[in-house]
């Protein structure tokens, strides 16, 4: 890897890009980006309201302009959207740097994203955690192809700063 080049991590919602990108750019001394919170400050608006402005469609092409606006930048951890992968054109930008998937059992998942469900537009008709289960485990079948593209694959159940070290050692 490149000591410049951009690391991506990519993992399905709750699979802790956020709190990993934090730790990591913290310990590789970089800057850290959360995709989401970059594109709702570049658009003075929260995800939820630009889902329910431009709906899914319109909020991935926001989503595709702002990865590419990034990647021109170096040195950057960055903690992509959940479906960020799953766009041909961005698959193309991630490959720029170093990516690195961040997976958890659909247990994990369901915890994690049971109490923050109304915060996150996709998951606001999963109501119970059955239904959050469900439609966790059936994303997950539809997104697993793209988020395998990539070689570097690394389990997040438990504890952040295991992987961390583990992370380093990889990378």
């Amino acid at each position: 890897m490149s000591n410049n080049q951009n690391i991506y991590l990519i993992g399905f919602m709750g699979s802790g890009k956020s709190t990993v990108g934090r730790l990591l750019a913290t310990a590789k001394k970089r800057q850290f980006i959360d995709l989401d919170h970059y594109i709702e400050t570049n658009q003075k608006m929260s995800i939820s309201d630009l889902f329910e402005s431009v709906g899914e469609p319109g909020f991935r092409k926001i989503e595709s302009e702002a990865l590419q606006s990034l990647s021109h930048q170096s040195d950057l951890i960055i903690a992509t959207g959940g479906g960020t992968p799953c766009n041909t054109q961005n698959r193309k930008i991630l490959q720029t740097g170093t990516v690195i998937y961040l997976q958890c059992n659909l247990k994990t998942l369901t915890d994690r994203l049971y109490t923050s469900r109304s915060t996150r537009p996709l998951l606001y008709d999963c109501d119970t955690k059955a239904k959050l289960y469900n439609f966790i485990r059936s994303t997950l079948i539809k997104r697993k192809t793209c988020y395998e593209k990539f070689d570097i694959k690394v389990k997040n159940n438990d504890s952040s700063n295991e992987l961390i070290n583990s992370l380093l050692q990889l990378i």
